[in-house]
C-alpha cells in the first residue's frame, strides 16, 4: 500500500513531467511538425494538439491528460 509521502513523491514527478512537456510544446516550431500539423517528430507521436495550440499548452492541461 502507498503511504502519503509516497502518493506525494508521486504527484511531484508527474507535475514536474507536466512542465518539461509543455515547455517542449511551447518550445516547438512549425518545422518539427509534419504536413498535417499533428505529428510531432521530436516525441515521435501524434501530437494531441494543432502547432497553434501547442504554443499555449499549460502544466495543468498535461495534468488533466495523465490523470
Amino acid at each position: 500500500m502507498n503511504t502519503k509521502g509516497e502518493l506525494e513523491q508521486v504527484r511531484k514527478e508527474r507535475d514536474y513531467l507536466a512542465e518539461i512537456l509543455a515547455e517542449h510544446c511551447r518550445a516547438q516550431e512549425p518545422g518539427t511538425y509534419e504536413a498535417d500539423g499533428e505529428y510531432c517528430r521530436a516525441f515521435k507521436v501524434k501530437c494531441p494538439f494543432t502547432y497553434r495550440e501547442c504554443q499555449d499548452i499549460t502544466p495543468e492541461m498535461w495534468v488533466e491528460k495523465a490523470m
